[in-house]
């Protein structure tokens, strides 16, 4: 009975090992049992908030880096042969099974499905946080690196979409341009290098806007592989949230170079790295100081930064109100018969321009507030100054 029991025990460890792997392709609901993702490809909307989650969940890197950490602490081959054990105890327990069980073999029947719940228990508890402390710390790591580099492409890719309503605006008033030419140079209005020279406007109108479609495309596609999509998914991507203004008047710069020094991942290696003999010991302690500082002139250089981009979206933002007013004026305006429509389509080339200079311009201070955020939480880039 107790060496059963034990193998029981033995199994339960081995298979709650065993669904913690990570697994090449598609794996299904998370072993945790707390996040239960269906195929990827059949949600087609993707949320700003999302890209954590989907990271930890699709993405490439991540997977690898965790199946060569957890691969480094576990051993697959011993985890399948006690699995294997388990099975077959769990077979006997099915023979065990009877409607006429006396009580000794009903104790060893319940023992068994006993068992067998420890071992569901076990499997959705286990997380990253069972293993060792610095591989953990290096799985955090790792996936803070990838959401931070795809929050900020798609922050890049809202910007373009503003640039590409902007282009496309061009496009078409280049064409009326060349239009207007083209028939005023048939009356003898214009001359024939007038309507060339607006004709040559609208190529390059039209190569702009290609280029940053094109530009577009590859950003778009990079994002959807990094999060585990087909490059070509139907995945639209939702509005990258508003910058959160109010976070700018609870940030406490002493405060958060303090957090940022204790959390960074960098620091926290140096002083978890072994020091033997005093001269080791002082250019340790040395380092660390040298990093310290390095890690609070980054916080500072970052919080500056963070003040310049509040400034910047002040003045875009103060032009994209004037500009939507102007619109307004224009919109009345040509529905009166009092503007024509190339007037009316260098109005509305106006305030795309301030539209897209006030997306710019919020998109930079969000990025500037998150890239700040990262630095207290441990991560700062090598481009973080």
């Amino acid at each position: 009975m107790r060496r059963k029991t034990k193998k029981i025990a033995a199994a339960a460890l081995a298979a709650a090992l065993i669904l913690s792997l990570p697994v090449t392709g598609y794996a299904g609901p998370a072993a945790n049992g707390k996040i239960a993702v269906t195929d990827p490809l059949s949600d087609n909307w993707l949320e700003f908030e999302e890209v954590s989650e989907r990271i930890e969940n699709y993405n490439a890197t991540y997977k690898e880096v965790k199946s060569q950490i957890v691969g480094g602490y576990l051993s697959l081959d011993s985890a399948r042969e006690v699995a294997e054990e388990a099975g077959e105890l769990m077979e006997d327990a099915l023979d065990l099974k009877s409607g006429d069980m006396d009580e000794e073999t009903r104790a060893l029947y319940e023992s068994y499905k006993e068992a067998a719940r420890t071992m569901r228990k076990q499997a959705q508890s286990l997380t990253n946080a069972d293993l060792p402390t610095a591989a953990e710390s290096t799985l955090r790591q790792v996936k803070n690196q990838l959401t931070q580099a795809v929050e900020g492409l798609l922050m890049q890719y809202q910007t373009l979409e503003a640039q590409e309503e902007l282009l496309l605006k061009n496009v078409e008033f280049a064409q009326a341009q060349t239009d207007a030419n083209l028939r005023m140079a048939s009356l003898g209005m214009k001359s024939n290098e007038d309507y060339l020279a607006a004709q040559e406007t609208l190529l390059t109108a039209q190569n702009n806007l290609q280029q940053l479609q094109s530009g577009k495309q590859n950003l778009r596609q990079n994002i959807l592989i990094l999060l585990g999509f087909d490059y070509d998914a139907p995945v639209e991507f939702a509005p990258v949230p508003e910058p959160d203004l109010t976070r700018l008047e609870s940030m406490n710069l002493e405060e958060d170079k303090q957090a940022a020094v204790w959390a960074n991942f960098s620091l926290r290696s140096v002083k978890n790295t072994a020091a033997s003999g005093a001269v080791e010991r002082t250019n340790k302690k040395r380092t660390v100081s040298m990093t310290e500082q390095s890690v609070a002139a980054q916080v500072e250089n970052l919080y500056a930064g963070v003040m310049s981009k509040k400034q910047a979206y002040d003045a875009a933002q103060a032009e994209y109100e004037a500009a939507v007013l102007s619109k307004a004026s224009a919109d009345r305006s040509y529905s009166m018969g009092m503007v024509g429509k190339q007037e009316y389509l260098g109005a509305e080339l106006q305030f795309l321009s301030a539209k897209a200079s006030w997306v710019s311009a919020e998109m930079n201070l969000l990025s500037a507030m998150e890239t700040y955020d990262w630095a207290v939480k441990g991560l700062i880039s090598s481009a973080g100054a």
